[in-house]
């Protein structure tokens, strides 16, 4: 069994907020040794999120007289935070995937149903533009400079 915990703190005294989360985490290992479970401390990190300069040296966590280790991106249900909390690293993510994707529905574009690849690119098109759902794909398309896939294979063959 796997439980995933996150623990906060806001404030602007790194000192204090380090000291308080060290107390919650030696709770946290208090209560995992009660309860006969283990804590996988090479999966622990800690972040620290602002808009102002990160500090070079920050304050040290420990679990179990352990150093947490400190990390600049975190993935928390799904989404990549960073340390300014932009989502330029997300984003990336997102088209490194896509691009897989893309890189699949090319390789099989001659067995994959035609109406499938429209309706997968009438989707893009919404997501990318934010238009609403019954717009015009030809005026959707047009606006972003894509070519529908039904003429893109007209122009193959």
């Amino acid at each position: 069994m796997q439980i995933r915990l996150s623990v906060f703190r806001k404030g602007t005294d790194l000192q204090q907020m380090a000291s308080d989360l060290n107390n919650d985490l030696v709770m946290i290992d208090k209560w995992s040794q009660h309860w006969k479970l283990s804590l996988n401390i090479l999966k622990c990190g800690t972040m620290l999120f602002t808009v102002k300069p990160v500090p070079a040296v920050l304050p040290r966590l420990y679990i179990a007289n352990n150093p947490v280790r400190q990390t600049t991106v975190h993935k928390h249900l799904g989404l990549l935070l960073t340390v300014r909390l932009d989502w330029t690293t997300h984003i990336d993510n997102i088209l490194l995937r896509i691009n897989k994707l893309i890189g699949l529905l090319k390789l099989h574009s001659r067995v994959v149903n035609r109406q499938a690849l429209d309706s997968a690119q009438y989707r893009a098109a919404l997501a990318v533009t934010g238009a609403m759902c019954g717009s015009s794909s030809e005026s959707i398309l047009s606006d972003l400079g894509w070519s529908c896939i039904r003429d893109i294979f007209k122009q193959r063959n």
